[in-house]
């Protein structure tokens, strides 16, 4: 017993941890560490610029300068308004059909709206503002009387002068050519119009100010313009031509 007096007993060993695990148990964490190694996800801000000219400014500042030259030159503006509101028409038209390919009638159609549907339009608005009803401009009768006269005078006038104007720019012979092309297309085109026009046109004689009525008309006339080639197209060379 006494040689093996300087040997550790194994029970005693065992009882006692191990170096490696004295330096376990050693070791700690601390609360800052340990954040540090948080599983959760770190979503990255995000800054956000906002544009700094709005859709909403950019059309109050249009309308500013529409309203600024329509009061200095008022017959002018309404011109060169129609004749885009034409131009814009028959580049969409054209494009649903298959492509722009007719420049011709691109130009044909702009110059009618500058220099025969602006001043005619004009006119035409100015006296049904001026004659029909213009103590209640806004009634309900006054509104139904000038969506009826312009359905049943303005727009077969408008239609044939458009049918005439078409013929003449394909270099067509216009007294031979007219009224075969307005007893086959006048009465179908007169149809698709008072199927559409009459709607925009309680809203505008109700709702648009007489200043601004070309500028309203002629908004709605692209999508009048495009749906109306789109039938014609159904149609074959019946009913091709694009009005009010």
């Amino acid at each position: 017993r006494r040689g093996m007096a300087g040997v550790t007993p194994i029970a005693t060993m065992a009882s006692r941890p191990s170096a490696p695990s004295r330096l376990l148990l050693r070791t700690s964490v601390s609360p800052r560490t340990a954040r540090s190694f948080s599983t959760r996800s770190r979503v990255p801000r995000v800054r956000t610029t906002q544009c700094p000219v709005s859709c909403a400014s950019l059309f109050a500042n249009g309308l500013e300068l529409y309203e600024s030259a329509l009061a200095s030159a008022p017959l002018a503006t309404k011109c060169v308004t129609s004749a885009v509101g034409f131009a814009v028409a028959d580049v969409v038209a054209q494009t649903l059909s298959g492509g722009f390919s007719d420049p011709k009638r691109f130009l044909g159609n702009s110059v009618f709206g500058l220099i025969l549907y602006g001043p005619a339009s004009s006119a035409w608005y100015g006296v049904l503002d001026q004659y029909v009803y213009p103590e209640i401009a806004d009634s309900p009768i006054a509104v139904t009387a000038k969506t009826a006269l312009d359905q049943l005078i303005w727009a077969p006038i408008l239609i044939t002068g458009l049918f005439a104007w078409d013929l003449q720019c394909k270099d067509e012979n216009m007294s031979e050519e007219l009224p075969g092309k307005l007893n086959r297309d006048l009465l179908n085109t007169l149809k698709v119009n008072w199927t559409f026009w009459p709607v925009f046109h309680l809203i505008n004689f109700r709702f648009v100010s007489p200043a601004d009525r070309i500028l309203y008309i002629n908004c709605v006339q692209v999508l009048y313009n495009v749906f109306l080639v789109l039938k014609a197209a159904d149609r074959g060379e019946e009913g091709d031509g694009e009005v009010e």
